[in-house]
């Protein structure tokens, strides 16, 4: 770039980079022969005379006769050596099974799957201080599908049947939530969801009366803790109603309930929960 800088500072300027594009632009136009078609290549590159696309020059690319893929000495299989072949201390041990987890790792000898302190579906089942769901809820008192009389569950099938517009003997989607006239559409929807216990996307008269019963009594229960009736429940107010003595457990099943951590359950929040461990 110095026999650009005509006036010595240490750059090139504006006068001075016109003069450098102009030597660029002759630079690139010699590269092709006068009159050349674009994409010409000087000679001596390209091809040889007559080569065939693919010849490579001598000493280049597979040896006389070599087959496509051979390897060079020492690389590759061995000689004989089939497919998935590993070398040794490589892989599974000598007939180890596919999932085989090396010695300490992986679940001790008999040990039994733990979900997180939360509401799981299909991923095993809750277990808090050593506790299963439903041995949490009997410490609350809850009595569940067991504790309903006959005549309460035929007060909850007659008022399934008013919703029950067309007379099938279940709701669909459309039919509960999207036609129904009873609390808000956001309020069908969670109660929708909640009762369809096998996610067929229906909800069957013994769905909607085991939702009820379940959700009932948990409201009743929720009620009995709120202390000071503010519509919500604090890790104090759950202790202080003695329905888990032991401190440590009733706050780590106060965190299982309170889902966005923000200290305080409210009667959806709470209720979401409650409906998984009472169906586990």
């Amino acid at each position: 770039m110095k026999r650009f800088d005509k006036n010595e500072n240490g750059k090139i300027d504006e006068d001075e980079r016109d003069a450098l594009r102009d030597y660029l632009r002759e630079r690139f136009s010699r590269g092709r022969s006068e009159g050349g078609d674009r994409g010409e290549r000087p000679e001596g590159r390209g091809r040889p005379e007559g080569g065939e696309r693919g010849d490579r020059p001598e000493g280049r690319g597979r040896p006389e006769g070599g087959e496509r893929g051979g390897r060079p000495e020492g690389r590759g299989r061995p000689e004989g050596g089939e497919r998935g072949d590993r070398p040794e201390g490589r892989g599974r041990p000598e007939g180890g099974e596919r999932g085989g987890r090396p010695e300490g790792r992986g679940r001790p000898e008999g040990g039994e799957r733990r979900g997180r302190s939360g509401p799981k579906d299909d991923e095993g089942e809750v277990i808090i201080k050593g506790r299963s769901p439903q041995q949490i809820l009997t410490l609350f008192g809850f009595k569940g599908v067991k504790g309903v009389s006959e005549s309460q569950r035929a007060n909850y099938r007659r008022t399934f049947g008013f919703t029950d517009t067309n007379r099938d003997g279940k709701h669909s989607r459309k039919e509960y939530v999207e036609n129904g006239r009873y609390m808000t559409p956001q309020a069908r929807a969670g109660i929708f969801q909640a009762s369809d216990s096998n996610k067929d996307d229906v909800v069957s008269e013994d769905e909607y009366v085991a939702n009820r019963i379940i959700t009932d009594e948990a409201k009743e229960i929720f009620k009995a803790m709120d202390a000071n009736k503010d519509n919500k429940l604090t890790a104090k107010e759950l202790l202080a109603s003695k329905k888990i003595a032991d401190e440590e457990l009733a706050g780590e099943v106060f965190k299982a309930l309170d889902t966005n951590s923000d200290g305080s359950l409210v009667i959806p929040e709470y209720l979401r929960v409650w409906g998984v461990w009472a169906r586990s």
